[in-house]
């Protein structure tokens, strides 16, 4: 990355997983850096750049919702539709295929995309509900939850706190 772009500052984001010790990282990304942005909330890094690098993240998806260009070296569910640069490599035979199959249906605008990833393409379904809801009312619900202060019940606290330690183990014992 720094060969190709000598003169600009680079910023390297760690993934959240990194950060807590839940994937082991086997190149040294700080030193393609001129800062890491380790303890920077991923909206905060967005309003400081002008183009965002990923492999596949959300973080390219919020870039593309704030207009920023994005560059993949990966293939998320919005590459491939004219939104995005999309890096290939020659000998990468099923990337190559499934962003041929994408590039057979004509570009999306930004809101063909949104709309076909948050109103077309999910299901959704609400706690104690009957059947599948609407956006719109998954939308209320969340923001009812929010404004009530539910909290989340201790044994899933619990179970969510085992399986992050016992993620942070497996880094040591695959050394």
């Amino acid at each position: 990355m720094r060969a190709d772009f000598p003169d600009d500052i680079i910023v390297y984001k760690p993934h959240p997983d990194v950060e807590a010790g839940l994937r082991i990282v086997r190149a040294n990304n700080h030193d393609l850096a001129d800062l890491v942005a380790s303890d920077v909330a991923m909206p905060d890094c967005l309003d400081g750049c002008n183009v965002v690098h990923t492999i596949s993240s959300l973080t390219g998806f919020e870039a593309l919702l704030r207009g920023l260009e994005v560059v993949f070296y990966g293939v998320p569910f919005y590459a491939g539709f004219g939104l995005t640069t999309d890096v290939v490599e020659s000998d990468n035979t099923a990337k190559i295929n499934a962003l041929n199959h994408r590039h057979r249906v004509d570009g999306l605008t930004l809101p063909e995309l949104i709309y076909g990833v948050i109103v077309e393409y999910p299901l959704y379904h609400l706690p104690h509900g009957h059947g599948l809801a609407q956006p719109e009312d998954v939308i209320e619900y969340m923001y009812n939850q929010s404004s009530f202060g539910v909290s989340i019940p201790w044994q899933s606290r619990m179970w969510q706190s085992i399986k992050t330690n016992a993620m942070r183990l497996r880094k040591f014992t695959k050394q």
